[in-house]
């Protein structure tokens, strides 16, 4: 839900910091690209060395310790070019891993007998959240401001981590 809410306000957020159009172009375009290779990878090895449970356990924690760093950043102006694009890459990277982890998690809640339908059916529901976080991310810092945006995310990725002992012991229920 964090990642979501302010994944849309990379691009808007660089301009209004003055960062020329292209230059944001660029970033989004090759940045997003290799952040989402890297962080599928890391994902990947995530997963694999920790199991997905754990894995969205680790990546929550580091995506909640990043957007608090960029709430902190925005709030205090320290905005240099190269710090907010490191950190932006950063996002992007760990929402990538997120993905990995999550989707892996998600697969253990399929039914033998339909894993696909049911793997579509959370991903549809995941694309539905994403449009929906996305546009609500966007009219909120219309609103009251990229910080604010960004500390509800942070508080959100915190909700976040209180959730997940929830959804696995859900599991344990279901199957």
């Amino acid at each position: 839900m964090s990642g979501r809410l302010v994944q849309g306000l990379t691009g808007p957020f660089l301009i209004d910091q003055g960062i020329p159009l292209n230059t944001v172009g660029v970033f989004n375009g090759m940045g997003g690209v290799v952040a989402g290779l890297c962080g599928t990878v890391i994902g990947g090895i995530v997963v694999r060395k920790a199991g997905a449970k754990n894995g969205m356990y680790l990546i929550a924690i580091c995506q909640a310790a990043l957007l608090a760093v960029i709430f902190s950043s925005i709030k205090l102006q320290f905005l240099h070019i190269s710090i907010l694009f490191a950190l932006f890459v950063c996002e992007a990277a760990l929402m990538a891993a997120s993905f990995v982890a999550s989707y892996s998690r998600l697969m253990a809640f399929t039914a033998p007998h339909q894993p696909g339908i049911d793997f579509t059916l959370f991903q549809s529901a995941s694309a539905i959240a994403a449009a929906s976080l996305g546009a609500t991310g966007a009219f909120l810092a219309g609103k009251t401001g990229y910080d604010t945006v960004f500390l509800i995310s942070v508080m959100l990725s915190l909700a976040a981590l209180c959730l997940i002992p929830f959804i696995n012991s859900f599991q344990k229920k279901c199957l």
